[in-house]
């Protein structure tokens, strides 16, 4: 079996200020993500406003909970529960330019 590999570096719109991103992999075959070994069936982007923030930022995840909300990354990101053992990986964030 020929297995294509595609490899991706996030979802950047042209007017986001980027503060971290991760390569992930595209199994194209298998229509999965994969990085660190371990593969999502989905590539969400979320966004919103975190709290007290003055402006708005976004996530790009890998995962397999397609109803995945910015709130539930947010506070994962934000509070002292993020694990590599989590229902999703963040691979990019950023703020949105006003």
């Amino acid at each position: 079996m020929l297995a294509t590999l595609i490899i991706f570096t996030g979802c950047v719109k042209s007017n986001d200020l980027i503060g971290y991103k991760l390569e992930y992999e595209f199994l194209e075959t298998e229509g999965k993500y994969r990085i660190n070994g371990v593969e999502y069936y989905f590539v969400k982007r979320v966004s919103g406003r975190s709290k007290n923030a003055k402006y708005d930022s976004y996530y790009v995840v890998l995962t397999n909970n397609d109803d995945l909300t910015f709130e539930a990354v947010d506070s994962r990101f934000w509070g002292s529960s993020l694990s590599s053992d989590s229902d999703f990986v963040i691979v990019e964030y950023g703020l949105i330019e006003q």
